[in-house]
């Protein structure tokens, strides 16, 4: 923009508001408690979920299949779908 109509240079302002807005503040402090709690727990819970399946002697495969079908269907409904639009 070589004649901005009307227009000022606010600098930072934006943001030194941002970071005065309660509500914002909130959202941003709930954020972060929700990702340092989720992670982690996901994290363990899928270690521990994994040590488990290792450790079973009959019928492995099935478990581990019926793990890693969440992580596949999405995958490939999106494949399917691709196909198919073009």
């Amino acid at each position: 923009m070589s004649k901005p109509v009307n227009g000022s240079f606010v600098g930072l302002k934006n943001f030194i508001d941002l970071f005065h807005n309660k509500p914002y503040l909130l959202g941003l402090k709930n954020t972060l408690i929700f990702i340092g709690i989720s992670v982690p727990l996901g994290m363990v819970l899928s270690l521990m979920v994994a040590l488990l399946i290792s450790k079973i002697k009959r019928h492995k495969e099935l478990f581990v299949l019926i793990f890693l079908i969440p992580l596949v269907i999405p995958s490939g409904s999106m494949v399917f779908s691709g196909k198919h639009c073009l």
